[in-house]
């Protein structure tokens, strides 16, 4: 099962370039095994209500109701764990954003935002995809401007450069390896060699993109997809074969730590 790891955003139209969507979690759901992702897309995610763990650009961020996560294009980013939330993502077209003078890809804004002028805005975009009245079109248009001028306007951090560019390519080269090849025998060694850089440098980029080591991050992708198997009606020692683990035990005090439970007690998931 091969994990997705660059998100092709669909339902984009050049009428209405961009896709908004609510999501509702209960408590304490961990998200699936496609641990990071990345687009071309800004991204903005909205806490409407509760609370949502999120990771983007190189830093775990809580968000609490009113409160803003924004994703720059191309950064990895995910959800990880929920306590009865409900947030909006936000995607926006890069060619609505460029047909008004502004380049997400250049300029980098700070992530985490937590302001009622940002909160008001965005629940004006919220209100004008659900009002339906002849001029939808044109106002979701100027919500989603009015926001992006507000942004860029206060929150620009910093323009992006060549190194961080290559640095964040090689890891998103890393990841897209090890989600190809989890269930084989990885070592931080063949997979340097696999990407061409050398150990020291794989490490120390896939930390400082990733908030994660390497050997963290495929534990956690091999538990996510174990767990798949195990729900779908696989025994424990043959979700953890096919997931990669080659010791029983190492599974299982694996799976506690990553995602708070014994294999066992996912064997009746409903």
């Amino acid at each position: 099962m091969k994990k997705i790891t660059y998100e092709t955003i669909k339902s984009i139209s050049t009428e209405l370039p961009f896709v908004l969507h609510c999501v509702n979690r209960q408590p304490l759901v961990f998200s699936g095994a496609k641990v990071y992702n990345w687009h071309s897309n800004l991204e903005l995610i909205y806490c409407a209500a509760g609370t949502v763990k999120t990771f983007s650009d190189e830093h775990e961020y809580t968000l609490n109701k009113g409160d803003i996560l924004v994703v720059n294009p191309d950064s990895l980013h995910g959800t990880f764990d929920y306590n009865n939330c409900i947030y909006y993502v936000l995607m926006i077209d890069p060619e609505f954003s460029h047909s008004n003078g502004i380049y997400p890809e250049d300029i980098r804004l700070t992530n985490y935002i937590s302001n009622s002028d940002s909160t008001v805005l965005f629940k004006n975009i919220i209100t004008a995809f659900e009002n339906d009245t002849p001029l939808k079109i044109p106002i979701i248009r100027q919500a989603v401007l009015n926001m992006l001028i507000h942004l860029y306007s206060n929150y620009a951090q910093s323009k992006t450069t060549k190194s961080y560019v290559l640095g964040k390519s090689r890891v998103k080269d890393v990841i897209k390896y090890i989600n190809e090849h989890y269930r084989e025998k990885l070592t931080i060694d063949n997979i340097a060699k696999q990407v061409g850089i050398s150990n020291s440098y794989l490490s120390h980029q896939f930390a400082k993109f990733t908030g994660r080591s390497i050997i963290e991050y495929i534990n956690l992708l091999r538990c996510q997809q174990a767990q798949k198997f195990i729900r779908i009606g696989m025994n424990v020692s043959e979700a953890a074969a096919e997931s990669g683990f080659e010791n029983l035990s190492y599974f299982t005090k694996t799976y506690k730590k990553h995602l708070n439970k014994l294999p066992s007690e996912d064997l009746n998931y409903k």
